[in-house]
């Protein structure tokens, strides 16, 4: 798995991660900014030992992997939690509906 993204520290994602880690070589992982404590340190720790990368990454940046490609929408105040979409980055389905109807 090239990129791993762990967008909040709930304990359903914690246990997925780790299920994930413990199965496949990971590339990358992106975390909140704040991850360094509560549920997220012992993944965090394992997550260093493997020698993955780990980074908090920016509103705005993109990340594609392979025919995916998703944009960081907002990284909340705290650095609780990272918002993605894939929408994001589609074109404006409403852009040029007039033309396309003749009105």
């Amino acid at each position: 798995m090239d990129l791993l993204v762990l967008t909040h520290r709930h304990a359903d994602h914690v246990t997925g991660a780790t299920a994930v880690l413990g199965r496949m070589p990971v590339g990358e992982v992106w975390v909140p900014d704040r991850s360094e404590v509560g549920v997220l340190g012992p993944i965090l720790a394992n997550i260093d030992e493997l020698g993955i990368e780990r980074r908090s990454p920016t509103a705005g940046e993109q990340a594609v992997v392979g025919d995916v490609e998703v944009r960081v929408l907002k990284v909340e105040k705290g650095g609780d939690r990272i918002s993605l979409s894939m929408k994001a980055l589609e074109p404006d389905p409403w852009k040029g509906l007039g033309e396309k109807l003749g009105i």
